[in-house]
């Protein structure tokens, strides 16, 4: 009840309590939890108005953030590191900070710094993993992933999804030729065998741990023997797909996906989006895999944002319609047109102001990220034309 806990402060405050301090904090982390953040900040600033005390100064960057104010949060937060680096709470608050104006890169350092300090929280290490994810730090994600399931074993935390989060992460790098890919590929068998002796194995964790394995084996050109284990997943499913959660079937489709059965993995997508309509988030997701989406609030959200970048690109914002279709990848990245468009608008900037650092990197991820298009697609023809473009204009305006 946190009104009356505010309440109760003020009595105390009115009747001059010895423990002023304390009920001040409290009373402003009330009003924190009440959304009420005029007061809070009133609270915190007149605090530090006597004395620079690192709890004021933390609740006042806590506030700022939940206020949307940025930049100044940040400089809050620094100054409560500054003076005392070792309050976790301050390298959170400063990543919440960098992650909601889009600077992963300072995301990762803050979450790097947090897990430094407190190198046991399952809920950090997962964060940190997140957003390395994001910044395609590879070493870093995979690093914080085994740790998570290191940490959490045995405990309230331990989950199957961490197991899965892993095994997906190395699943994708062999995909990808070079002298490590043999050795991902033994690690993601490896982390799924794990699982499979722990108690949180059921039936839907079967489905997931057969289907990445057959994910793997596709991955590696092995079809014969991934066919087997796909077999295996989608017996499980179809005969208990009433009794498993949505993830189960969400594995299975992207396996699908990457065996190249692009109808079954409609199909099957189509059935979740049926079953789970209210759960905006989980059709989110589905939408995400591929590369139009299933849901009509997905349609919607792609055209509107398509709409947002090319009248930035009209008027010849390259910058911001690059910032725009980046946005829009990271919650549609199997969409097509968005990274078609994305590459376009890089490749307009550097015709413009020339290339910069990253410009070729983001082109050829999102060309890796649509490689499986057809040629009978519409955008074929357009895929192919902006390929060319990327490998002529990019290393022309790079050398």
């Amino acid at each position: 009840d946190y009104a009356a806990a505010e309440k109760r402060c003020q009595e105390r405050l009115d009747d001059n309590t010895s423990y002023r301090s304390a009920c001040l904090q409290i009373q402003a982390e009330m009003n924190l939890r009440l959304l009420n953040f005029t007061r809070a900040e009133e609270i915190y600033t007149s605090v530090l108005a006597e004395r620079p005390v690192l709890w004021a100064k933390l609740g006042l960057g806590k506030t700022q953030v939940a206020k949307k104010e940025y930049e100044k949060a940040e400089k809050s937060l620094i100054e409560v590191i500054s003076a005392d680096k070792r309050i976790v709470e301050a390298h959170d608050l400063l990543a919440d900070s960098y992650n909601k104006r889009g600077d992963t890169i300072k995301a990762q350092k803050a979450m790097q710094d947090a897990v430094e300090i407190s190198p046991k929280s399952v809920f950090r290490l997962r964060r940190l993993a997140t957003v390395a994810k994001l910044n395609d730090d590879t070493e870093v994600c995979l690093d914080a992933n085994r740790l998570v399931i290191k940490t959490a074993r045995n405990s309230y935390h331990e989950s199957p999804e961490d197991y899965f989060v892993l095994a997906r992460e190395l699943t994708d790098l062999t995909s990808e030729q070079g002298e490590t890919t043999s050795a991902f590929a033994k690690e993601t068998f490896e982390v799924l065998q794990r699982l499979e002796k722990r108690p949180c194995f059921d039936t839907g964790a079967k489905v997931q741990a057969n289907s990445l394995k057959s994910r793997s084996l596709v991955n590696q050109n092995k079809l014969a023997e991934a066919e087997i284990y796909l077999d295996k997943a989608k017996e499980i499913y179809e005969d208990k797909k009433d009794l498993l959660s949505p993830e189960a079937g969400l594995e299975l489709a992207q396996t699908l996906i990457a065996k190249g059965d692009k109808d079954g993995a409609n199909k099957l997508l189509q059935e979740l989006v049926e079953k789970f309509s209210g759960d905006e988030s989980f059709v989110g997701r589905i939408d995400a895999m591929t590369d139009t989406p299933i849901s009509q609030a997905g349609c919607e959200k792609v055209a509107k944002i398509t709409k947002n970048g090319i009248d930035s690109y009209d008027k010849k914002k390259f910058t911001e319609a690059i910032g725009i279709f980046t946005n829009a990848i990271s919650i549609f990245p199997s969409h097509i047109g968005l990274n078609l468009n994305l590459i376009q608008a890089v490749i307009s900037e550097v015709k413009e102001n020339g290339a910069q650092p990253g410009f070729e990197k983001v082109c050829r991820k999102s060309l890796e990220r649509i490689s499986s298009i057809q040629i009978d697609n519409p955008q074929y023809e357009r895929y192919q034309y902006l390929r060319k473009q990327v490998d002529e204009l990019i290393f022309t305006h790079s050398s």
